[in-house]
């Protein structure tokens, strides 16, 4: 940014004239010249010498965040993220309720939640049903979404079935569960669940989320990537227990006498290399997530990550993607070459 200098001093021949005009223009050397400036920059004292201006770096301070002896900076970029998502929100949270936006396009947008839906039926099942009560797989459950991986009437424990639907997001485990406690009920309960704590723009009318039979149920499982945040945000502060299991790239699941089923494999891709990713040069590990992909939903996927700082963490959404494992890459390196993350 150029600044310029129009003077257009009056045209005078009197001797008083001249002297005020030589003022001036001392004045004005002297002001430049830095003789009567205190001004600083980057909390330094200006250099005498004139340097040219430039416009603000991808790098430059933007604000910084002190976090316990840790300090965030955030630096400056005015490019966002370019992802194929309809949606997406990154937010760095910190301990009691507090957190920051990282990046974000449409958080509000309430868009198909797909099979991101089993975090709430996780949820509402870790809460309501014995892990040692005997679940059994009806013939309804086989006929309505089977996934060829179970059989009616063989019988589980909540634990298997469990595992088996947060990992392979299992939509037999998910209908063995709502089943346990009614299916009508169970979804009532979701919804419940999702009201009381603060997911103002979620409805749940199964709990799969695979995208509705017209007949069966008209509307289709929605939320927003600023809800999301709220039901990951809860989960890690009152079932921390919950995360840890989506984090397995495989399981094997076992039938209630102890017969083996088969082997649960995770259907989260960045897991395949590991449980940690590198940002701002150090290991973050994956603490969480949950994959999503049908028809109209098309790609979703949550991921949460420790941050470069101890004791906290990124909570990363991506909704409606090409490649929801591509732009989550992209969005976790676009949050750790844009922030400072120094530890002091």
């Amino acid at each position: 940014m150029d600044i310029q200098y129009n003077f257009q001093p009056k045209q005078k021949s009197d001797l008083k004239a001249k002297i005020f005009l030589l003022i001036v223009i001392g004045g004005i050397l002297l002001v430049s010249s830095g003789v009567f400036s205190s001004d600083k920059i980057g909390g330094k004292e200006a250099e005498a010498e004139e340097e040219p201006l430039k416009f603000p770096s991808v790098k430059q301070v933007e604000e910084q965040m002190q976090i316990g002896t840790s300090t965030v900076i955030v630096l400056a970029n005015p490019v966002p993220p370019a992802l194929s998502t309809g949606s997406f929100l990154s937010v760095f949270s910190y301990g009691n309720g507090k957190s920051k936006i990282l990046a974000g396009k449409e958080p509000g947008k309430k868009m198909p939640l797909a099979s991101v839906t089993k975090l709430m039926t996780a949820l509402i099942a870790y809460q309501n049903i014995s892990p040692e009560q005997e679940i059994v797989i009806t013939e309804d459950i086989i006929k309505e979404d089977s996934s060829l991986k179970f059989w009616a009437g063989d019988r589980f424990f909540f634990r298997d079935l469990f595992f088996a639907m947060l990992i392979e997001s299992n939509n037999d485990a998910a209908n063995a569960f709502a089943a346990t406690l009614g299916k009508d009920n169970f979804i009532k309960m979701m919804n419940a669940q999702a009201a009381e704590i603060g997911m103002i723009n979620t409805y749940y009318g199964n709990p799969t989320g695979l995208d509705p039979n017209i007949d069966r149920e008209p509307i289709i499982n929605f939320s927003t990537a600023e809800d999301i945040f709220v039901l990951a945000e809860y989960i890690l502060e009152n079932k921390s227990e919950i995360f840890p299991v989506t984090t397995l790239k495989e399981y094997d699941i076992y039938k209630l006498k102890g017969g083996f089923n088969h082997k649960a494999q995770t259907t989260n891709k960045l897991l395949e290399f590991g449980d940690t990713l590198a940002c701002a040069g150090k290991p973050i590990k994956i603490l969480g997530g949950k994959t999503g992909s049908t028809d109209l939903a098309r790609k979703n996927l949550l991921l949460v990550t420790e941050s470069p700082i101890e004791n906290s963490h990124i909570i990363n959404i991506v909704l409606g993607a090409d490649d929801h494992f591509a732009d989550m890459t992209s969005l976790i390196d676009w949050v750790c070459q844009n922030y400072d993350w120094q530890i002091l």
